[in-house]
């Protein structure tokens, strides 16, 4: 992962892809969705919608990286709909991961901490901006 990474090519996208969503070991299948989410792999959007919200075949962990990751695609409809599902999952890491992608959004104000409030009004407000576009 830090080679590929580091070497910055998406040459190997499609089999990082293969990794993520295959029958690879776990931190097999974290480190290729790490080094897709830090290569901004536009193509990997759908593996990160569909990681991200699979409460019951994925561990918080990959579900939290999938959705930060969300955030290189944050302009796009179908990635701004599923962080704003995201932003009320029972993880509180995917939830966190969910304001932390949201800091990509222009409107969203860089001022605001991208925490997980008890009283859930950041993710309200960060709801109403990702529906709003």
């Amino acid at each position: 992962m830090r080679a590929i990474t580091g070497i910055g090519s998406q040459r190997h996208s499609r089999k990082l892809i293969e990794i993520a969503q295959g029958r690879y070991e776990l931190p097999a299948r974290q480190e290729a969705i790490y080094a897709l989410w830090r290569l901004n792999e536009l193509r990997a959007e759908p593996l990160f919608i569909q990681l991200s919200s699979a409460l019951d075949s994925e561990e918080d962990y990959t579900r939290d990286m999938a959705t930060e990751a969300l955030g290189n695609t944050v302009t796009r409809l179908s990635t701004q709909w599923a962080l704003a599902e995201r932003l009320f999952d029972p993880s509180v890491s995917v939830r966190f991961s969910a304001l932390c992608a949201c800091n990509q959004i222009p409107d969203w104000s860089k001022d605001r901490s991208a925490r997980v409030d008890d009283n859930r009004v950041l993710a309200e407000l960060a709801e109403q901006v990702l529906r709003r576009h």
